[in-house]
């Protein structure tokens, strides 16, 4: 994700920061010892929203351990300011499978909630102390407080939120997965909106807002994902790939790149030594960046990527849309026998899909006939 980087790995997972994750951390030190004037006050303040955020660490992993049951790996997660994003490999494929990962994250939501009851029970000032303390309480309290609300906000069905996926899990049994996923995003709208209302004109809460916004969004591509998803079932790459374009040769100067971009539509190429076989890849932005450091006649081999991803013509199509959900502007060339015979776009994706439903919706209208 941008604006992230990497703190350390559990489990083989990368966990990553956002950026503002820590300008929130300092703003809650600086609210704190503003309002107490004490440092210690201050470092209690960011001790507090540090173990917040472990807890949602381990929700998190509690998904990530659980799909890794089931066989499906996790790219990374990432701490953000309204929570945690684990990117999955792929959706289970399973509606079992998915209620149990969906389950999993507030399980572990639970089991904190439970050892700190435990902990402020033996410890603590006894019941009657949690009973009356549950907003202004202890360290402990609080933070067993802030579980059983992760525990309750979470399991709202407001598709794509823990909630939402477990609803569609139940649907996904009943009936198709993309009208299942349909139905789950319309209550994950539905949802948004009375976060919108209630956020903005019950609690005065803004931050109830940017959730309905990740709300309506997440719901939305959710469903789009998923209704292509099905669409490109069985189907290889080959049928999606674009078949007329340009290769540059490792020697071609990039003069010769730009006048392809300004002549068509495509904006990235392939990079071939002599023989015909790929050895990298340049964009429209690298172009861009080249131009500005270097001389037109650069030759395209100095500049070109050598980091670039690959698929083989008769590979299912499904797995790389997984790689078109983090940067649907990338291009993936079609390699078969070293050498390029297509390129892989989100748009011509699209296109495909738009292409099959057409000719699906002229089948089912000649059938009603």
């Amino acid at each position: 994700m941008p604006w992230s980087f990497q703190v350390f790995r559990i489990a083989g997972v990368g966990v990553y920061l956002h950026f503002t994750f820590i300008l929130l951390l300092a703003i809650v030190g600086a609210t704190e010892g503003w309002a107490s004037g004490s440092l210690t006050a201050a470092l209690l303040g960011i001790l507090f929203f540090i173990s917040l955020f472990a807890c949602v660490l381990a929700h998190e992993f509690g998904h990530i351990l659980m799909a890794r049951r089931f066989g499906i790996g996790t790219r990374d997660v990432t701490l953000l300011p309204i929570g945690g994003v684990a990117r999955l490999e792929k959706i289970p494929e399973k509606p079992k499978q998915e209620l149990w990962v969906a389950l999993a994250g507030p399980a572990v939501n639970v089991v904190i909630a439970l050892i700190l009851f435990i902990w402020i029970t033996l410890f603590g000032d006894g019941l009657d102390s949690i009973r009356l303390s549950l907003v202004h309480g202890g360290f402990a309290v609080q933070l067993m407080t802030i579980n059983l609300i992760m525990i309750a906000f979470n399991l709202l069905p407001a598709f794509p939120m823990d909630g939402g996926r477990v609803l569609r899990a139940f649907l996904a049994t009943r009936m198709e997965f993309t009208k299942a996923t349909k139905i789950a995003a319309f209550f994950g709208r539905t949802m948004a909106v009375i976060f919108v209302v209630t956020g903005l004109f019950l609690l005065k809460n803004p931050f109830l807002f940017f959730i309905a916004l990740m709300v309506w969004f997440g719901a939305g591509q959710e469903a789009k994902q998923a209704e292509i998803k099905s669409n490109l079932r069985e189907v290889l790459v080959r049928h999606a790939m674009i078949r007329e374009f340009h290769t540059a040769q490792a020697e071609d100067p990039l003069s010769k790149i730009a006048d392809w971009i300004l002549a068509g539509s495509q904006t990235d190429f392939p990079v071939v030594n002599h023989s015909g076989e790929l050895i990298g890849m340049i964009s429209i932005h690298d172009l861009f960046e080249s131009l500005r450091k270097h001389d037109p006649s650069t030759p395209a081999r100095l500049v070109m990527r050598s980091d670039y991803e690959e698929v083989g013509p008769d590979q299912w199509l499904e797995p790389s849309l997984m790689r078109f959900q983090e940067d649907p502007v990338i291009t993936i060339p079609v390699v078969e026998g070293g050498c390029v015979v297509g390129l892989l776009t989100m748009e011509n994706i699209s296109e495909l899909v738009k292409i099959r439903q057409a000719l699906l919706q002229r089948l089912e209208s000649a059938r009603s006939i």
